[in-house]
Protein backbone atom coordinates (compact mmCIF):
# COMPACT_ATOMS: atom_id res chain seq x y z
CA UNK A 1 0.00 0.00 0.00
CA UNK A 2 1.18 2.95 -1.12
CA UNK A 3 -0.24 7.12 -0.74
CA UNK A 4 1.22 9.95 -2.69
CA UNK A 5 0.16 13.58 -1.45
CA UNK A 6 1.13 16.56 -2.64
CA UNK A 7 0.06 20.52 -1.67
CA UNK A 8 -0.97 22.07 -4.92
CA UNK A 9 -2.19 25.97 -3.90
CA UNK A 10 1.64 26.65 -2.47
CA UNK A 11 4.94 24.80 -2.00
CA UNK A 12 5.45 21.25 -0.62
CA UNK A 13 6.73 18.22 -1.28
CA UNK A 14 6.16 15.29 -3.19
CA UNK A 15 5.04 12.88 -0.03
CA UNK A 16 5.19 9.45 -0.72
CA UNK A 17 3.88 7.19 2.23
CA UNK A 18 4.65 3.11 2.37
CA UNK A 19 4.89 0.49 4.52
CA UNK A 20 1.93 1.99 7.15
CA UNK A 21 0.88 0.28 9.97
CA UNK A 22 -1.08 1.36 12.91
CA UNK A 23 1.80 3.00 15.01
CA UNK A 24 3.77 4.84 12.30
CA UNK A 25 4.52 4.82 8.24
CA UNK A 26 7.62 5.11 6.44
CA UNK A 27 7.64 7.82 3.47
CA UNK A 28 9.85 9.76 1.19
CA UNK A 29 9.62 13.48 0.23
CA UNK A 30 10.51 12.76 -3.20
CA UNK A 31 11.78 15.54 -4.43
CA UNK A 32 14.69 16.54 -1.90
CA UNK A 33 17.77 14.27 -1.54
CA UNK A 34 16.45 13.42 1.45
CA UNK A 35 16.50 9.67 2.60
CA UNK A 36 13.37 7.84 4.17
CA UNK A 37 11.55 9.00 7.25
CA UNK A 38 9.15 6.98 9.72
CA UNK A 39 6.49 8.82 11.49
CA UNK A 40 3.01 9.17 12.33
CA UNK A 41 1.66 11.36 9.32
CA UNK A 42 -0.78 8.33 7.53
CA UNK A 43 -1.43 5.38 8.37
CA UNK A 44 -3.62 2.62 6.93
CA UNK A 45 -7.11 2.50 7.82
CA UNK A 46 -9.87 0.06 7.02
CA UNK A 47 -11.66 1.81 4.57
CA UNK A 48 -8.39 3.25 2.89
CA UNK A 49 -6.18 5.52 5.13
CA UNK A 50 -5.95 8.31 7.72
CA UNK A 51 -4.28 11.34 7.55
CA UNK A 52 -2.36 11.63 11.30
CA UNK A 53 -0.21 14.43 11.67
CA UNK A 54 -1.69 17.06 9.28
CA UNK A 55 1.39 19.94 9.43
CA UNK A 56 2.24 18.25 6.02
CA UNK A 57 -0.15 16.95 4.39
CA UNK A 58 -3.24 18.05 5.56
CA UNK A 59 -2.87 21.93 7.15
CA UNK A 60 -6.35 24.16 7.22
CA UNK A 61 -7.36 25.83 4.09
CA UNK A 62 -4.91 24.24 2.18
CA UNK A 63 -5.69 22.15 -1.39
CA UNK A 64 -3.88 18.79 -1.78
CA UNK A 65 -3.91 15.91 -4.65
CA UNK A 66 -3.49 13.01 -3.53
CA UNK A 67 -2.79 9.30 -5.31
CA UNK A 68 -3.49 5.34 -3.17
CA UNK A 69 -2.79 2.44 -4.32
CA UNK A 70 -3.63 -1.08 -1.96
Amino acid sequence: RVVLIKRTDSAGNWNLFFDMTAGSSEWLALNTTSGSFTTTQVRSAASGFTVVDESQVNENNGNYIYMAIA
